[in-house]
């Protein structure tokens, strides 16, 4: 019987593939692309191996609009500075963590 390859397996199986060259991705707002803003992010566990566990938003979405798969696409980790660089600061921030982006200072304020 067959068994579906999960996104590990076919990790694992790599074979010209070094884990430096695997770029983590995340998960941004339809909104936020199409705004080029991102106005509010939070770090969750990630669900893969690739997933940096980055949540990016415009800010204004409700959890209806999140909710519908189609309004959230992933995208390369460092495609996110093409939005807004300064959040090149917080990429190591650990899991838990929540930023709002602060008009005045120009910069992302932890919440």
């Amino acid at each position: 019987m067959y068994k579906m390859k999960t996104e590990d397996d076919i990790l694992d199986e790599a074979i010209d593939v070094r884990p430096e060259d695997i770029r983590p991705y995340a998960f941004v707002s339809k909104m936020a692309l199409d705004s080029q803003f991102i106005g509010y992010c939070y770090r969750e566990h990630p669900e893969t191996k690739i997933d940096s566990g980055w949540r990016f938003m415009h800010g204004t979405e409700d959890e209806e609009y999140l909710e519908e798969q189609e309004n959230c696409i992933s995208i390369y980790l460092e495609e996110v500075l093409d939005i807004h660089p300064e959040l090149k600061e917080i990429f190591d921030s650990p899991v838990h963590s929540e930023y709002e982006w602060n008009e005045s200072s120009g910069s992302y304020m932890e919440l």
